[in-house]
């Protein structure tokens, strides 16, 4: 569950359990309220995500989301929008 008693989606913990993979040294627990960019990530890790993201659904994933505000549940709030 997340921060506010709701059940993850399954794409939202992919993309939870793909940050930790991009990552370089990733916390044990990320959460949809963290920053990918506190994380640890950059410009490099992002376009993993992306790809690993896209590879696995179909999806067009928000980068520019993540540039802007790094805000894990943004970029999964997108990507949840653009499944349904």
């Amino acid at each position: 569950m997340n921060v506010q008693g709701q059940i993850l989606s399954e794409i939202a913990k992919y993309i939870l359990g793909a940050v930790r993979k991009v990552l370089p040294d990733p916390p044990d627990d990320v959460s949809v309220v963290d920053n990918f960019f506190d994380l640890g990530g950059d410009s490099q890790s992002a376009v993993e995500l992306l790809t690993v993201v896209e590879s696995a659904y179909p999806v067009v994933f928000p980068i520019e989301t993540l540039f802007a505000s790094g805000n894990l549940a943004d970029v999964i709030r997108e990507c949840e929008q653009g499944l349904g």
